[in-house]
């Protein structure tokens, strides 16, 4: 009976220590593993996998939801950050933040300006004027390639880096802001405007000193009656 009974114990104590050995297995990979693997996501600020048991499959789930609902909104704010709310191109706080990245082995630089804007908004108003820079952010779009980046500083300011491009395409260039100033021109039932442009070459950077250049080229087409180009000599 003794026997028996040390037997049955023993067995008992075993198939215990199995099933808890058993359950202590399962909730590692259903639960730890699964929690040890997203906390290493979320530190990546990464998606969680949906793995595990079915708790932890609802909580990955609802985490990527606010993970994504997050993004998009950082992701917003960082364009709104960047870009003009009126053209879409990008603003002054885009052009500071590209221009710390260009590493283009030559580029040109041109500062534009839409002639005697401030009559159209006095004659017309503002809401006629929003018209003429919407349609003078298209035509520059429309003029220059995809991988120029244009920028609208303000009122009626542009500017355009042409990457890749040095002073063998000045006349390309003069081609294509004679188009533009074509384009501005067409009476599409809005104010004829047209673009004055300073122009100046450079390699590697957009610096102090090609802004200038470029916006001495400005003043020059402006002083001159507008509607044209000058590049820096």
């Amino acid at each position: 009976y003794f026997l028996n009974t040390l037997i049955f114990t023993v067995a008992t104590t075993a198939i215990m220590l199995i099933v808890i050995i058993a359950v202590i297995l399962i909730s590692l990979e259903l639960v730890m593993n699964p929690l040890i693997k997203a906390t290493n996501f979320i530190k990546e600020q990464q998606k969680v996998p949906l793995s595990g048991a079915s708790e932890m499959q609802f909580l990955a789930e609802a985490y990527n939801d606010a993970f994504e609902k997050t993004r998009k909104i950082h992701d917003d704010l960082q364009h709104e950050a960047l870009h003009d709310a009126l053209t879409g191109l990008f603003n002054r706080a885009g052009y500071n933040r590209l221009i710390e990245e260009l590493d283009e082995e030559n580029m040109c630089l041109l500062l534009i300006d839409v002639d005697k804007f401030k009559s159209v908004n006095d004659q017309y108003g503002h809401d006629i004027g929003d018209l003429v820079l919407k349609k003078a952010a298209d035509v520059l779009r429309h003029q220059f390639r995809s991988d120029d980046l244009i920028f609208r500083f303000g009122g009626d300011e542009f500017a355009v880096i042409m990457r890749n491009a040095g002073p063998q395409l000045m006349d390309l260039i003069r081609i294509k802001v004679g188009n533009a100033n074509r384009q501005l021109a067409v009476d599409d039932k809005l104010p004829a405007a047209s673009f004055s442009v300073g122009a100046a070459f450079g390699n590697r950077a957009v610096t102090d000193e090609l802004f200038k250049e470029a916006d001495t080229a400005l003043y020059k087409v402006k002083n001159a009656g507008g509607c044209g180009i000058e590049f820096a000599s």
